[in-house]
């Protein structure tokens, strides 16, 4: 996570920027104990960039 905050105007905004699963590596997020063939497979690399305004 990296972000930063700054005044705009009258108000206090903040750009975040957050990246999931960096190295990419594959996991399983669950399972279910009654079939055992059934794993669900976790979320590959993925970047969210997020502005806020607190006004």
């Amino acid at each position: 996570m990296a972000a930063y905050r700054f005044p705009l105007g009258d108000a206090k905004a903040q750009v975040q920027f957050n990246i999931n699963n960096v190295f990419d590596r594959a996991y399983f997020t669950g399972s279910h104990q009654h079939v055992t063939d059934w794993n669900q497979p976790g979320a590959s690399r993925n970047a969210l960039l997020t502005f806020r305004v607190d006004y």
